[in-house]
C-alpha cells in the first residue's frame, strides 16, 4: 500500500474518537516508533511502499479502541529522556515537563540537596530531577507497588540514584528527615468529572492515579501541606501540580501553615496548574 493510502486508512480508523491534529500526531508517532521508519525518510520517499501486516491491522484495532499510542509504543518522551510506559501508571504528560521546568529555572538549592517526590508513579520527575540535579539525594513513594516496579525499571534504564518506597501518602504522619525540595503531582480529579475524560484516560490508566472524592477533592494537598510544613528545611521549596479549579483552597491551606512565597502559575494552555512555596 502506498504510504498515502496508508496514512488515510490510519486517520480513518481514528477520527471516531480523535480530532485530526491528535490523529496526525499519532501517526507520526506511530510511523517513527512503532513501524520504525525516521519521519524524514517517510515524508522524503514518496514511492515508499506500508506492507499492511496482521500485526499492524492489530494496532490499529487497539488504537481504534482507545489504547493509547504511548502504551501501544511502550515508551514516550519526557524532559528529553525516553521512559518506559504502560497501565501501570500515568503517561507522562506535557504540562508535567512545566513542573520540572519551573524548579530546576526557579529553585536555588543547595549542593546535594534533598528532594521529596510523593506519588511518584513511573518516577519521571523523581528521576528527572536526580539526572539534572548534581548530587542530589532523591526519594521518592507511590501506594501502587505496580507503579513503583515501573519507576524502578525506569530508573534503572536511565541510570538513575533514586530511592523507590511504598508509601500511603494519606496515612503519612511524619516524613525520617528533612527536604530541601518537595514535589507532588497527586491525584486530584474529582469523581464526577470522570465522565468528561478520553476513553484512552478512563480505560487505560490507573484510576487510584486520577480520581479524588469530590467532597474533598484537596485530601492529598492538605496531607502533603502538613507534612512540607514539618519536613522541609527552612527557605525549603515546595512544588504541586494541581487542578485548575483549586488554586484558591491550596493557597488558602499553605497561607494557613504560614508559607511564604506562594505563587500559582498557567500551564501552557493558560490553565491554573502551578502552585509553588517555600517555608
Amino acid at each position: 500500500m502506498r504510504k498515502t493510502d496508508f496514512k488515510s486508512l490510519f486517520i480513518k480508523s481514528l477520527k471516531n474518537i480523535y480530532d485530526t491534529n491528535e490523529c496526525q500526531a499519532i501517526f507520526r508517532l506511530y510511523i517513527e516508533y512503532k513501524l520504525q521508519i525516521p519521519l524524514y525518510q517517510y515524508f522524503a520517499d514518496t514511492n515508499q511502499e506500508i506492507d499492511i501486516t496482521p500485526n499492524i491491522q492489530e494496532d490499529l484495532k487497539k488504537l481504534a479502541d482507545g489504547k493509547p499510542i504511548q502504551h501501544l509504543i511502550g515508551e514516550t518522551e519526557f524532559y528529553g529522556r525516553s521512559f518506559l510506559t504502560d497501565s501501570r501508571a500515568l503517561i507522562p504528560r506535557r504540562e508535567t515537563e512545566e513542573l520540572v521546568y519551573h524548579i530546576l529555572h526557579e529553585t536555588t538549592l543547595p549542593s546535594a540537596p534533598t528532594i521529596m517526590d510523593f506519588c511518584t508513579g513511573s518516577g519521571i520527575i523523581a528521576i528527572t530531577l536526580a539526572k539534572e540535579i548534581a548530587e542530589a539525594k532523591v526519594d521518592a513513594t507511590d501506594l501502587s507497588t505496580d507503579a513503583l516496579a515501573l519507576a524502578q525499571e525506569n530508573a534503572q534504564k536511565l541510570e538513575a540514584t533514586v530511592r523507590f518506597v511504598c508509601a500511603d501518602l494519606l496515612k503519612t504522619d511524619h516524613l525520617e528527615k528533612k527536604y530541601d525540595l518537595i514535589v507532588s503531582n497527586p491525584p486530584y480529579i474529582p469523581q464526577s468529572e470522570q465522565s468528561h475524560l478520553h476513553p484512552n484516560v478512563i480505560n487505560y490508566e490507573p484510576a487510584m492515579a486520577l480520581f479524588v472524592p469530590d467532597e474533598n477533592p484537596i485530601l492529598f494537598y492538605e496531607k502533603i501541606a502538613q507534612l512540607a510544613h514539618d519536613s522541609l528545611q527552612n527557605d525549603g521549596y515546595l512544588y504541586l501540580e494541581t487542578h485548575e479549579n483549586f488554586h484558591k483552597e491550596i493557597t488558602k491551606i499553605l497561607n494557613g501553615l504560614s508559607f511564604k512565597d506562594i505563587q500559582s502559575r498557567n500551564d501552557w494552555q493558560k490553565k491554573a496548574r502551578f502552585v509553588s512555596a517555600r517555608k
